[in-house]
């Protein structure tokens, strides 16, 4: 009995369930309106707002300035005029420093110029003769060849030369002449770029043209030499001071060695016979010529004969005697 009540209460519940369920939800649900109203006829919108735009910031950069034009030289001044040849082609040695002598022939330049710089000219003479002294052993290296050395691919030997010449190419060491006259506000624009055109053509022509028909590696090989021949213009006024002191030892001998020197080279150590050789090593060299193999030997046999301590104090007096 207690089953079948069991079964009839799950039999009514599961019509409710199945027929009364939606009935029974339908009452507790709100009714739908009698009327739907359209949303966007009741919608008022909002007042428009203004909102103030705000320029846009741009960057204003300063407007390009325009290149340079490199200067223009000018075409009226004859830049070879210090190349010379011998009857064999060979360039004729200068008998002053380049720069002096280019300033000679620089039609830029106003007549006399050279002479007005008597007394700026003997004040850089001592001051390279004070450096020529301290850096003989530089000097001397320069005489021996060393520009003649390094192979362009040869970058271990083409920094020592530099290195090497560090003391009287760069400062402390003062500019060429032609700079430091322009430094000094003592050449105009044009005047110093026609003069340093001039000591370049010079220098250039005391080396290998460049064939421009050869193969690259050959053109290579003169372009570097050329470098080089550069490079060392700036040790012209060193050679140039380290050669008149030779000559002065060869021909002005007594002036030079002096009482004083001699004392003073032999408190250095060095003795009576081979003071006599090192100035008959000089006087060989000279008579020689700068370039031969002659003047070479008798310059190896100078330094053989003498300290650099020792040689340093005959420079310095042999670049007093005028």
């Amino acid at each position: 009995m207690a089953h079948s009540t069991t079964l009839r209460s799950f039999t009514l519940a599961s019509v409710l369930l199945a027929v009364g369920a939606p009935a029974a939800l339908g009452q507790v649900a709100t009714p739908p309106p009698a009327e739907v109203k359209d949303p966007s006829k009741e919608f008022t919108p909002p007042p428009a707002v203004e909102v103030p735009v705000q320029p846009a910031q741009v960057e204003v950069r300063p407007a390009a300035r325009p290149r340079a034009e490199p200067p223009k030289m000018p075409t009226d001044v004859d830049y070879n005029a210090l190349i010379k040849r011998d009857a064999e082609g060979k360039l004729i040695a200068l008998t002053e420093p380049v720069h002096i002598a280019a300033m000679r022939v620089n039609t830029k330049l106003p007549a006399g110029f050279v002479d007005s710089l008597a007394e700026y000219l003997d004040d850089r003479r001592v001051r390279i003769s004070h450096l020529l002294v301290a850096n003989l052993d530089i000097v001397e290296q320069i005489d021996q060849g060393i520009f003649e050395q390094p192979a362009r691919e040869d970058k271990e030997s083409i920094n020592k030369l530099m290195n090497t010449l560090r003391p009287i190419v760069q400062p402390p060491a003062p500019r060429s002449i032609t700079e430091e006259l322009r430094d000094r506000k003592m050449m105009e624009q044009t005047q110093w770029l026609v003069n340093n055109q001039i000591v370049r053509n010079y220098t250039l022509a005391g080396g290998p043209a460049i064939d421009r028909n050869a193969p690259k590696e050959a053109q290579g090989d003169a372009a570097w030499r050329a470098i080089l021949q550069l490079y060392k213009s700036m040790t012209d006024e060193y050679t140039f001071l380290a050669k008149q002191a030779h000559e002065a030892i060869a021909t002005k001998g007594d002036s030079v060695f002096t009482a004083e020197l001699v004392k003073a080279v032999t408190d250095k150590g060095l003795t009576e016979a081979n003071l006599t050789l090192a100035r008959e090593h000089v006087t060989k060299a000279v008579s020689a010529g700068v370039g031969t193999q002659a003047y070479n030997d008798a310059m190896k046999a100078f330094r053989e004969a003498t300290t650099l301590d020792q040689r340093k104090l005959v420079y310095e007096a042999a670049l007093k005697v005028k």
